[in-house]
C-alpha cells in the first residue's frame, strides 16, 4: 500500500466518533506526514483552512527577548508560523501564529503551557532567593 493511501485512511479514520481511535489515528498520520515529508495538500482533495491566531501574550524584546525563541522552536514543532504584532510608538509586541486549525489551537495552548511553566518556575527561584537574603540579614 502506498504511504499517502495509508495516511488518507488514517486521516479518514480520525474522523471516528471514539475519540482515542481518533486521537489516536489522527496523531499517527501526522507523524507520518512528517516523517515522508508529505503534506496535507498532497493527501486531500480539499485545502484546509489555514488559521491566524493572536494570542494574549505580551513581551518586550528588552524584557523577554527568550520569547521569541521560544514562540518559534514551538511552532516550528507543530507546523506553524509566528508571527508578531506590535503597536506603533509601544515596545510590547504581541504573539500570534497561523497554519492548519488544528495545528494553530495545539500550538497556541502548548506555548501558553509553556510560558506559565517557566514564569513559575521564575517566581519560584525569586522566592527562594528572597528568603536566602532574608535569612542573611536576620543573621
Amino acid at each position: 500500500m502506498d504511504m499517502k493511501d495509508k495516511i488518507v485512511k488514517l486521516l479518514a479514520l480520525s474522523q471516528s466518533p471514539v475519540e482515542a481511535e481518533a486521537q489516536s489515528a489522527l496523531l499517527k498520520a501526522k507523524e507520518m506526514m512528517m516523517k515522508h515529508k508529505i503534506s496535507m495538500l498532497d493527501v486531500e482533495t480539499e485545502i484546509p483552512q489555514v488559521k491566524r491566531v493572536i494570542t494574549e501574550i505580551t513581551f518586550s524584546q528588552r524584557r523577554d527577548p527568550w520569547i521569541i525563541k521560544l514562540s518559534d522552536v514551538i511552532a516550528k514543532n507543530y507546523c506553524c508560523k509566528t508571527f508578531f504584532s506590535c503597536t506603533r510608538g509601544r515596545q510590547t509586541n504581541t504573539v500570534g501564529f497561523f497554519g492548519f486549525e488544528e495545528d494553530v489551537t495545539v500550538c497556541e495552548k502548548i506555548f501558553i503551557y509553556a510560558l506559565d511553566c517557566i514564569h513559575s518556575w521564575i517566581k519560584r527561584k525569586r522566592h527562594s532567593i528572597k528568603s536566602r537574603v532574608t535569612a542573611v540579614e536576620l543573621r
